[in-house]
């Protein structure tokens, strides 16, 4: 059985797209998904599912992969006090780490974040990154020794920037905004006065990437890669998609944002496993994709 923490979140949609596509849950009873309420969700060329409450349980259950994806991210934390923030994340990843112990399950992948990596201290970021790296700090080390102890394997994903179909909150995260911009603006204006470099992969492929390197190891941190690219060549590509013009930043000065790892983890398992990773190009039309047929079901935030 495939189980998941939270159904909404932009990984755990590409998770349960990713079960249902490769095989991995062979009819409706395979996939077990629980969220903070019930509520009902969709799979395309499935249907509608119902997610449980996530709720303490008593019996066991037989967890073949197990996908704690609940935490609230950074961008929650000024829609609450500090104090509630801390507490309701401390909650989800002692919930996380109790059903690990009591269902022992055979495989763990757990997304934290690459802004917990030491390189990522010096970054210029609020309180509210301070203290969710913090908690993603924490998060790691509760899961891998609750892992450890229950015989499970666990490998951690610390994630920079991805892309892929499932993306939600578009306009928090620079591809999906560029996307945007050209689609409902027709222009793309670039608002930064420094270089950006990111290194983009697609959600579902880095997902499939750790869930297979469970199988080889008991204990494993990877941090996400990709294809390297400016943010200004990321907008001219987006822009010659949409037929729109790029308003270029003025002269750029100050340093450079580098958020991105310098590792060759997530490149070197590809390879391993056979897997062609999506050049930029796929990675932004398949963005695309997903953002135009959410669009057209009118689901614009």
């Amino acid at each position: 059985m495939q189980v998941l923490v939270g159904s909404n979140g932009w990984a755990a949609k590409s998770a349960i797209h990713l079960l249902f596509e490769k095989g991995y849950v062979s009819n409706r009873d395979n996939l077990v998904v629980y969220s903070r309420t019930q509520r009902v969700f969709e799979i395309s060329g499935v249907g509608s599912r119902t997610a449980r409450e996530w709720i303490p349980r008593k019996e066991r259950e037989k967890v073949e992969n197990f996908f704690p994806f609940a935490f609230l991210t950074a961008d929650k934390f000024s829609e609450m006090s500090e104090v509630e923030y801390r507490e309701q994340n401390t909650k989800l990843i002692n919930k996380a780490a109790d059903y690990i112990s009591l269902n022992k399950p055979s495989n763990c992948v757990l997304f934290s974040s690459g802004i917990v990596g030491p390189e990522s201290l010096n970054l210029n970021r609020d309180r509210g990154y301070k203290v969710y790296r913090e908690l993603k700090l924490l998060e790691e080390e509760c899961i891998r020794k609750a892992c450890h102890d229950a015989g499970t394997n666990l490998v951690v994903c610390r994630l920079f920037s991805a892309s892929g179909r499932y993306l939600r909150d578009f306009r928090k995260y620079a591809l999906g905004n560029l996307i945007w911009q050209a689609k409902f603006i027709n222009k793309i204006v670039l608002t930064s006065t420094n270089a950006v470099w990111r290194r983009y992969i697609d959600m579902s492929q880095i997902i499939e990437i750790c869930m297979l390197e469970t199988r080889n190891c008991d204990f494993r941190v990877v941090e996400s890669g990709g294809e390297l690219i400016e943010i200004e060549s990321l907008a001219s590509k987006i822009a010659k998609i949409y037929n729109c013009k790029v308003i270029n930043r003025n002269e750029l000065h100050g340093e450079e944002d580098s958020y991105f790892s310098r590792l060759q983890d997530i490149e070197d398992l590809a390879a391993r496993f056979g897997i062609g990773l999506f050049s930029i190009d796929e990675q932004i039309n398949e963005t695309i994709k997903g953002l135009e047929k959410s669009w057209s079901k009118g689901l614009i935030k």
